[in-house]
């Protein structure tokens, strides 16, 4: 297991599956980009986020995603505050994404109660 996912489930985050995928489109530079994908469970929601970008120019998130595990409940979380900017890694990129994605759940756990 990744010491990372280790360490994120060890401190509550969520569940420690990891999911990756890559979706291939068109980059604004003309060729083919590719954006990366990682899942994770938290608190009864999978979330997704994507991050794309290259060392050069930096990385950034295009996606955030929640979908409840126990209902059809889907939603996009929006890229700002700690999400929003270039990162010098993706690692960093992903990081900055699923802490304003968790911070959407919990907004919405709150609301709910």
């Amino acid at each position: 297991m990744r010491p990372d996912l280790a360490r994120c489930g060890a401190a509550g985050h969520g569940s420690v599956r990891w999911q990756t995928c890559q979706n291939p489109h068109m980059s604004l530079r003309g060729g083919t980009g590719m954006e990366n994908r990682r899942s994770y469970e938290y608190m009864g929601f999978d979330m997704t986020a994507g991050v794309d970008g290259d060392h050069e120019a930096g990385f950034f998130v295009s996606t955030q995603i929640i979908h409840s595990l126990t209902d059809a409940e889907n939603a996009n979380v929006p890229i700002d505050g700690i999400a929003a900017g270039r990162f010098p890694t993706q690692d960093n990129a992903f990081d900055a994404a699923f802490d304003r994605i968790r911070a959407a759940i919990d907004q919405r756990v709150r609301a709910a109660t």
